[in-house]
Protein backbone atom coordinates (compact mmCIF):
# COMPACT_ATOMS: atom_id res chain seq x y z
CA UNK A 1 0.00 0.00 0.00
CA UNK A 2 0.80 3.70 -0.49
CA UNK A 3 0.13 6.21 2.53
CA UNK A 4 -0.19 9.84 0.35
CA UNK A 5 1.55 12.42 1.69
CA UNK A 6 -1.81 14.22 2.58
CA UNK A 7 -1.58 11.86 6.09
CA UNK A 8 -0.15 13.42 8.82
CA UNK A 9 0.27 10.69 12.01
CA UNK A 10 -1.25 7.46 11.82
CA UNK A 11 -3.64 5.74 14.84
CA UNK A 12 -2.77 3.04 17.27
CA UNK A 13 -3.21 -0.09 15.49
CA UNK A 14 -3.96 1.00 12.07
CA UNK A 15 -2.94 -1.80 10.31
CA UNK A 16 -2.23 -4.16 13.54
CA UNK A 17 -2.21 -7.74 12.39
CA UNK A 18 -2.49 -7.51 8.36
CA UNK A 19 -0.68 -10.40 7.61
CA UNK A 20 -1.73 -9.86 4.22
CA UNK A 21 0.37 -6.69 3.95
CA UNK A 22 4.03 -7.14 2.04
CA UNK A 23 4.85 -3.68 1.64
CA UNK A 24 4.15 0.04 2.74
CA UNK A 25 5.23 3.30 1.66
CA UNK A 26 4.48 5.97 3.70
CA UNK A 27 4.05 9.65 2.61
CA UNK A 28 6.98 12.71 3.48
CA UNK A 29 4.00 13.95 5.54
CA UNK A 30 4.15 12.01 8.28
CA UNK A 31 4.89 12.93 11.52
CA UNK A 32 3.62 9.97 13.91
CA UNK A 33 3.39 6.73 13.75
CA UNK A 34 1.13 5.38 17.01
CA UNK A 35 1.61 2.53 19.12
CA UNK A 36 1.22 -1.12 17.24
CA UNK A 37 0.92 0.54 13.80
CA UNK A 38 2.21 -1.98 12.11
CA UNK A 39 2.01 -4.81 14.73
CA UNK A 40 2.00 -8.40 14.01
CA UNK A 41 2.37 -7.38 10.13
CA UNK A 42 3.84 -11.07 9.52
CA UNK A 43 3.80 -10.80 5.54
CA UNK A 44 5.08 -7.07 5.93
CA UNK A 45 9.02 -7.19 4.32
CA UNK A 46 9.73 -3.31 3.15
CA UNK A 47 8.96 -0.08 4.68
CA UNK A 48 9.53 3.32 3.20
CA UNK A 49 9.56 6.29 5.00
CA UNK A 50 9.54 9.34 2.95
CA UNK A 51 9.70 11.67 5.39
CA UNK A 52 12.95 13.88 5.57
CA UNK A 53 12.40 14.50 9.24
CA UNK A 54 11.91 10.77 10.96
CA UNK A 55 8.36 10.91 12.70
CA UNK A 56 7.65 9.96 16.21
CA UNK A 57 7.51 6.55 16.10
CA UNK A 58 6.14 4.72 19.40
CA UNK A 59 7.68 1.98 20.77
CA UNK A 60 6.19 -1.00 19.30
CA UNK A 61 4.54 0.44 16.54
CA UNK A 62 6.54 -2.28 14.58
CA UNK A 63 6.42 -4.83 17.01
CA UNK A 64 6.28 -8.73 16.27
CA UNK A 65 7.13 -8.11 12.45
CA UNK A 66 9.59 -10.96 11.95
CA UNK A 67 12.92 -10.96 9.23
CA UNK A 68 14.15 -10.02 6.50
CA UNK A 69 12.07 -6.97 7.35
CA UNK A 70 13.67 -3.42 6.63
CA UNK A 71 13.06 0.10 7.22
CA UNK A 72 13.78 2.23 4.10
CA UNK A 73 14.67 6.23 4.66
CA UNK A 74 15.95 8.60 2.37
CA UNK A 75 19.11 9.64 1.65
CA UNK A 76 19.68 12.95 3.60
CA UNK A 77 16.93 12.35 6.32
CA UNK A 78 17.80 12.99 9.67
CA UNK A 79 16.82 11.32 13.28
CA UNK A 80 16.04 7.63 12.10
CA UNK A 81 16.91 5.43 14.53
CA UNK A 82 19.20 1.93 13.90
CA UNK A 83 15.86 -0.06 14.50
CA UNK A 84 12.80 -0.05 15.48
CA UNK A 85 11.43 -3.15 17.61
CA UNK A 86 14.26 -4.70 15.98
CA UNK A 87 13.59 -4.52 12.74
CA UNK A 88 16.45 -2.21 10.90
CA UNK A 89 16.50 0.74 9.44
CA UNK A 90 18.74 1.67 6.52
CA UNK A 91 19.08 5.01 4.36
CA UNK A 92 17.97 4.24 1.01
CA UNK A 93 20.55 6.16 -1.45
CA UNK A 94 18.56 5.38 -4.60
CA UNK A 95 15.12 6.30 -3.21
CA UNK A 96 12.95 8.77 -5.23
CA UNK A 97 9.23 9.29 -4.90
CA UNK A 98 9.05 11.42 -7.78
CA UNK A 99 9.75 11.61 -11.56
CA UNK A 100 10.93 14.81 -11.17
CA UNK A 101 13.55 13.73 -8.35
CA UNK A 102 15.27 11.47 -10.20
CA UNK A 103 15.68 13.75 -13.26
CA UNK A 104 16.94 15.98 -10.99
CA UNK A 105 19.85 13.37 -9.51
CA UNK A 106 20.20 12.29 -12.94
CA UNK A 107 20.90 15.94 -14.71
CA UNK A 108 23.32 16.50 -11.23
CA UNK A 109 24.95 13.24 -11.92
CA UNK A 110 25.80 14.32 -15.53
CA UNK A 111 27.05 17.48 -14.78
CA UNK A 112 29.13 16.20 -12.05
CA UNK A 113 30.45 14.16 -14.46
CA UNK A 114 30.84 16.70 -17.31
CA UNK A 115 33.22 18.89 -14.23
CA UNK A 116 34.90 15.59 -13.25
CA UNK A 117 35.74 15.23 -17.18
CA UNK A 118 37.26 18.56 -17.93
CA UNK A 119 38.95 19.08 -14.99
CA UNK A 120 41.04 15.83 -15.59
CA UNK A 121 40.25 14.73 -19.54
CA UNK A 122 43.42 12.71 -19.82
CA UNK A 123 43.13 10.39 -17.11
CA UNK A 124 38.84 10.52 -16.05
CA UNK A 125 37.24 7.40 -15.32
CA UNK A 126 33.33 8.15 -15.96
CA UNK A 127 30.84 5.15 -14.54
CA UNK A 128 27.98 5.55 -13.53
CA UNK A 129 25.97 3.73 -11.08
CA UNK A 130 24.23 1.96 -13.48
CA UNK A 131 27.01 1.11 -16.01
CA UNK A 132 29.09 -0.18 -13.01
CA UNK A 133 26.19 -2.56 -12.09
CA UNK A 134 26.60 -4.06 -15.64
CA UNK A 135 29.79 -4.64 -15.53
CA UNK A 136 29.45 -6.23 -12.58
CA UNK A 137 26.68 -8.31 -13.95
CA UNK A 138 29.03 -9.04 -17.20
CA UNK A 139 31.74 -10.08 -14.85
CA UNK A 140 29.70 -12.56 -13.04
CA UNK A 141 30.23 -16.44 -13.23
CA UNK A 142 27.99 -17.43 -16.06
CA UNK A 143 28.76 -14.65 -18.67
CA UNK A 144 30.30 -14.63 -21.75
CA UNK A 145 33.41 -12.97 -20.46
CA UNK A 146 34.13 -14.85 -17.31
CA UNK A 147 32.74 -18.82 -17.38
CA UNK A 148 33.59 -21.51 -14.83
CA UNK A 149 34.90 -25.48 -16.70
CA UNK A 150 34.82 -27.50 -13.01
CA UNK A 151 37.50 -26.05 -11.30
CA UNK A 152 38.69 -23.52 -13.51
CA UNK A 153 37.05 -19.87 -14.26
CA UNK A 154 37.17 -19.51 -18.20
CA UNK A 155 38.30 -15.70 -18.90
CA UNK A 156 37.81 -15.14 -22.92
CA UNK A 157 38.82 -11.89 -25.02
CA UNK A 158 37.93 -11.42 -28.60
CA UNK A 159 40.36 -9.00 -30.48
CA UNK A 160 39.02 -7.15 -32.95
CA UNK A 161 40.69 -4.97 -35.92
CA UNK A 162 39.79 -2.26 -37.97
CA UNK A 163 41.49 0.27 -40.78
CA UNK A 164 39.01 3.14 -40.55
CA UNK A 165 37.84 2.92 -36.96
CA UNK A 166 34.53 2.46 -38.13
CA UNK A 167 34.33 -1.59 -39.60
CA UNK A 168 35.66 -3.76 -37.19
CA UNK A 169 36.51 -7.58 -37.58
CA UNK A 170 37.57 -10.49 -35.98
CA UNK A 171 38.81 -14.09 -37.25
CA UNK A 172 38.71 -17.41 -35.15
CA UNK A 173 42.50 -16.89 -34.31
CA UNK A 174 41.64 -13.53 -32.59
CA UNK A 175 39.56 -15.63 -29.52
CA UNK A 176 42.03 -15.66 -26.66
CA UNK A 177 41.24 -18.35 -24.01
CA UNK A 178 42.80 -17.92 -20.50
CA UNK A 179 41.97 -20.14 -17.70
CA UNK A 180 42.28 -19.27 -14.41
CA UNK A 181 42.25 -22.27 -11.16
CA UNK A 182 39.92 -21.06 -8.73
CA UNK A 183 39.59 -22.39 -5.05
CA UNK A 184 36.22 -21.75 -3.70
CA UNK A 185 36.48 -18.58 -1.64
CA UNK A 186 40.03 -18.06 -1.76
CA UNK A 187 40.85 -16.61 -5.09
CA UNK A 188 40.24 -12.94 -6.58
CA UNK A 189 41.22 -11.44 -10.06
CA UNK A 190 41.56 -8.59 -11.64
CA UNK A 191 42.44 -7.22 -14.92
CA UNK A 192 44.37 -3.83 -16.13
CA UNK A 193 46.27 -2.62 -19.12
CA UNK A 194 50.26 -2.98 -18.75
CA UNK A 195 51.72 0.40 -18.15
CA UNK A 196 55.11 1.20 -19.44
Amino acid sequence: ISIPDSVTSMGAGAFANCTGLTSVIIGNSITSIGESAFYSCTGLRMIRLNSMAAPLIETNAFFEIPGPTIIHYRQGATGYAVSYADVPTVEDYFAYSTVGEINKAVAVAKTQGQQDVVADPTSYGLYTIAAAKTELIDMRTGSTILNVNGSNAVLQLQIQRSVDLGTWTSASDDLIEVELPMQQGKDFYRFAMPQE
